[in-house]
């Protein structure tokens, strides 16, 4: 890899990392602050609805924000506006069908749990003007880092104003709610500003096979998303709303460095697909370089949380929340093969190779089920999520074995 794609890559990495990295902090503050006030029940019952909303949101729009960071890193400038029109055409009718799905969904749940299903469920609707994606392909990455600490800057503090006690719960997902507006809302006007914005014009070239790879990488993240989530689910309905409490005590510390290596993938893709046309013979080199990399952090994190879970969740969790270090303990070795798995999957994806990889990680994904729900069985919480780890490490065996092939095909 030449210097000056190194260069590049770290500083639009520096930008995406440093956003964030400040925006997971807040974040992490206000599931602390959520915890402690609504304490083992409300805060059960604003993860499950929570974890629900993003799940079916991931599920519709995961494939077109890979595929929008794709091919907007291709695109020259004057077509960006053509694909804005595409873009948003697509994502409108998205969030009217996901919003109808979780809002049945929540009245379906009912009780707290429903309730906090459907009120952030509303939050879906700013969504259809999330250009985030569109930013990453361009690899403009400046107001990333604005829009990731300015919108939870302001959930943070409607958070700190609003929720004091159970009956505050509604707080939540309304103050989710409106840092996703704010923050969509800011990308969106720059963006526009930028390319010179003439919706109208483009409606009548829509074209709806360009997006047709976002459907085998929907359905592929649609089933990352079910590995990644079922255990909290599980537990859910087949211990209650207190036991999720606990648990997502727990693997929110875990969530919150899996999502930021998630989000620095796109910079990764966007880089990668690039790389690939420029300097394909080195590709297979950089994407080991990175997974090496991923593998390394993602150990010493589980090293340094699995010895201190203890005294992390004593410092920022009222005794209430206690029994959430056991969990911790066991959730933290997820990051040994999180990483190479995101990773691995990008690879594949820049590849074009993404029917593959629906197939392999429906495979992966059935697997890690069946671990969860086997050692739930025999272990209960503890062994679902020592399920998930088994299943993680199964998944990051298998994408990488498929990218490690397809890109020494390339050599």
């Amino acid at each position: 890899m030449s210097t000056k794609q190194i260069s590049i890559l770290g500083k639009h990495a520096s930008w995406v990392g440093a956003g964030n990295v400040v925006s997971k902090i807040i974040m992490f503050a206000a599931n602390i602050w959520i915890a402690n006030h609504l304490l083992e029940r409300g805060y059960g019952a604003v993860c499950v609805g929570f974890v629900i909303v993003n799940y079916f949101y991931l599920l519709a729009f995961s494939g077109m924000e890979t595929v929008s960071t794709r091919e907007s890193a291709k695109l020259q400038p004057s077509k960006l506006d053509e694909f804005t029109a595409q873009f948003l055409i697509v994502r409108a009718v998205l969030v009217l069908v996901t919003f109808i799905i979780t809002w049945a969904a929540g009245t379906y749940i009912g009780g707290l749990t429903g309730l906090m299903t459907k009120l952030y469920a509303f939050s879906l609707f700013p969504q259809i003007f999330n250009v985030i994606n569109l930013f990453y392909g361009v690899e403009w990455s400046w107001p990333i880092t604005i829009y990731f600490v300015g919108g939870r800057v302001l959930y943070f503090c409607i958070l700190v104003l609003t929720v004091k006690n159970i009956n505050d719960a509604k707080w939540a997902p309304i103050a989710f709610g409106i840092a996703i507006a704010a923050e969509n809302l800011f990308l969106f006007i720059l963006w526009l500003k930028k390319i010179n914005f003439d919706f109208f014009r483009h409606v009548s070239k829509f074209v709806l096979k360009e997006w047709a790879p976002a459907l085998p990488i929907t359905l592929a993240i649609g089933c990352l998303l079910l590995h990644e989530n079922f255990a909290g689910i599980f537990i859910r309905f087949s211990n209650g709303e207190a036991a999720a409490g606990i648990y997502y005590a727990a693997f929110r510390l875990v969530f919150v460095v899996i999502s930021l290596s998630l989000l620095l993938s796109y910079v990764f893709l966007a880089r990668f697909v690039k790389f690939l046309e420029d300097a394909p013979k080195h590709a297979l080199r950089f994407f080991h370089q990175i997974c090496l990399l991923g593998v390394f952090f993602g150990t010493l994190f589980a090293v340094v949380v699995c010895f201190s879970s203890g005294q992390i969740v004593k410092i920022i969790y009222k005794p209430e929340l206690s029994p959430s270090a056991a969990i911790l303990a066991i959730a933290c070795w997820q990051m040994c093969a999180a990483v190479a798995r995101i990773i691995s999957f990008q690879a594949l994806n820049a590849c074009h190779k993404q029917n593959k990889a629906v197939f392999l990680i429906f495979i992966g994904s059935g697997l890690s089920i069946c671990s969860i729900v086997s050692a739930a069985n025999l272990y209960g919480v503890k062994g679902a999520v020592a399920g998930t780890v088994i299943g993680e490490a199964i998944l990051a065996l298998i994408l990488f074995t498929a990218a490690n092939k397809e890109l020494q095909l390339k050599q």
